[in-house]
């Protein structure tokens, strides 16, 4: 498998229709469904492009509503619970990212370099192989 082959996702924008849905913008131009949902305490779920893939069950219990998933501005969206929260963010330079905070503090969170194997990308691209 050549990991250098895998298409980007440089950008996120709200679904007017949906708060916690969104699309996602790849390099090569396609558009993915994106959504973030909330099940139980501090329990998260992120599904690109659930729409091409099917839904095997493995979640029986249901969502806990969109109303702690809200906007940040137009190209951020963030779900959060009482301890923990999850964002996915992009703007002009960086492509999009995801943040996951643990009593506002990051535990995880996208690499800012763009160096991926020895392999630099386009989007400033700041580190040299």
């Amino acid at each position: 498998m050549d990991f250098t082959q895998f298409d980007r996702l440089v950008s996120i924008s709200r679904n007017a229709a949906v708060a916690a849905e969104a699309h996602a913008g790849a390099l090569s131009g396609a558009r993915v469904a994106t959504s973030v949902s909330i099940y139980g305490q501090n329990t998260f779920r992120l599904r690109i492009n659930p729409i091409a893939k099917p839904d095997y069950g493995l979640i029986v219990a249901a969502a806990d509503g969109a109303s702690n998933v809200t906007w940040q501005g137009e190209n951020a969206v963030e779900a959060h619970t009482k301890s923990a929260s999850l964002t996915l963010a992009s703007d002009a330079t960086h492509a999009l990212g995801i943040e996951l905070r643990w009593h506002g503090k990051s535990i995880l969170s996208s690499i800012t370099d763009e160096h991926f194997r020895g392999m630099a990308k386009p989007l400033e691209a700041s580190r040299i192989a």
